[in-house]
């Protein structure tokens, strides 16, 4: 049975070139352990990938309300989660590296009752305030199967648990 990586990262834009190089380093260390490694970015296009040259590309076309989904727009983002449950059900990922809170707050909640046990590496690219739903959503998980990773030590000691 063929091993699958799934990448999903915020955005595909000029701003986010650095995280784009952490990833496309951490997926091709990944690459021999996996048969096939797909890349998802949530908001921007092509025209906006820099960085690290990535392959299976696949771009969202995401609006902030549908990722963040405060208020009325809570209904954009049930309906852009389940587009996203469904193309992972499809893609049936083994790993998955999500980049960031703001995309894990969005991917998490899909995992908790996925069947298939996949392993997640939540990357934290910067300091973030964690909400105590963040906590809570986080210890869903067995540390087996959710690793927090940070990309520097002043982000790695803010994320203390």
């Amino acid at each position: 049975m063929p091993r699958k990586l799934l990448n999903v990262m915020y955005s595909a834009g000029e701003d986010f070139v650095s995280i784009h190089k952490v990833h496309g380093r951490v997926a091709k260390v990944l690459k021999a352990d996996f048969d096939e490694a797909r890349h998802w970015f949530l908001r921007g296009d092509s025209s906006q990938v820099l960085g690290y040259p990535l392959e299976e590309l696949s771009y969202w076309q995401a609006n902030s309300k549908q990722i963040k989904g405060r208020g009325l727009a809570f209904l954009k983002k049930l309906f852009f989660r389940r587009r996203i449950a469904k193309a992972m059900t499809a893609f049936q990922p083994d790993a998955l590296l999500i980049d960031s809170l703001r995309v894990a707050r969005l991917i998490l909640p899909l995992l908790v009752q996925w069947p298939q046990p996949a392993r997640i590496v939540l990357v934290f690219h910067s300091p973030m305030r964690l909400a105590p739903a963040d906590v809570k959503l986080f210890r869903s998980f067995t540390s087996r199967r959710l690793m927090l990773a940070a990309v520097s030590n002043g982000v790695a000691e803010q994320l203390q648990l």
